[in-house]
């Protein structure tokens, strides 16, 4: 999900405004009126469609109080978490577990804290909020984090990996040989894989030191990845979901449903 690959979105919008205290029918005063003669009710009709209205607004206000403040679905359009996650997956996030934001701004009212080591997050990408990216946390606040050959070292420690194989990588018609990696961060141990004839230019990568208030992230798909070593890190003000699981899969080259990935979770 970066500049290389379009980005899922999310939007919000608000209902207008309206005083539920105000009434649909204006009360007849005494003065003027013949003595004798009621007022008309309502009939069946403006009431039902009245309740009805009522209904739909109501509907539509939770469904956007739960999709800006629970749940959300995103949409993988791109390669950089593959082998974790493929072109097509489908994720359910919480929105909940990084903090409370405010409508339309870029700042939590409450923080819950930052994601661990090795968590998968969906956040604002820092050069275009209107952009979410999904990437893993590599970095945490406080850390210092630099690559030598390939390989991470976090507070020079380096990070555990274990050879995997190589394989022939598809995507889109085109194919390259691959290595994978078993990699261990936080508690998580997961797939990553480095082109097998390796020329990329964040090969290395000098030390950097986070502050309290920011993340550093990477792709799976380590030397096919848009991420921090290009263009910084990330502020915990942009984080935005929690990705749980994969709840649909489609693969476009097969035009056909990815059955086995239904359920997959990812922290």
């Amino acid at each position: 999900m970066e500049s290389d690959e379009q980005e899922q979105q999310s939007e919000s919008s608000e209902l207008p405004g309206q005083d539920s205290d105000v009434s649909g029918v204006d009360e007849i005063s005494g003065q003027g009126s013949e003595p004798g003669i009621n007022k008309r009710p309502l009939s069946k009709t403006k009431k039902k469609e009245g309740g009805w209205l009522q209904s739909v607004l109501i509907a539509i206000a939770l469904a956007l109080g739960i999709r800006h403040f629970l749940v959300q679905a995103y949409k993988i359009p791109s390669g950089s978490m593959i082998p974790t996650l493929l072109i097509g997956d489908q994720l359910i996030a919480d929105k909940f577990s990084f903090g409370i934001r405010l409508p339309f701004s870029d700042h939590h009212l409450v923080e819950f804290g930052a994601p661990g080591p090795g968590d998968v997050v969906v956040f604002r990408f820092p050069e275009d909020p209107t952009k979410d990216f999904i990437k893993r946390t590599i970095g945490t606040p406080g850390d210092r984090i630099r690559i030598e050959n390939g390989v991470l070292i976090i507070n020079d420690t380096p990070v555990p990996r274990t050879y995997i194989d190589e394989q022939l990588y598809r995507s889109h018609g085109h194919r390259q040989s691959v290595k994978r990696f078993h990699e261990t961060l936080g508690r998580h141990t997961y797939t990553v894989q480095y082109s097998a004839a390796p020329s990329h230019l964040m090969w290395n990568m000098e030390e950097i030191q986070l502050n309290d208030h920011e993340i550093f992230v990477m792709g799976d798909n380590r030397d096919h990845s848009n991420d921090s070593r290009f263009w910084g890190t990330v502020d915990l003000d942009l984080l935005e979901a929690d990705p749980l699981f994969i709840h649909f899969s489609w693969d476009s080259e097969t035009n056909s449903i990815r059955w086995g990935r239904f359920g997959i979770g990812l922290n």
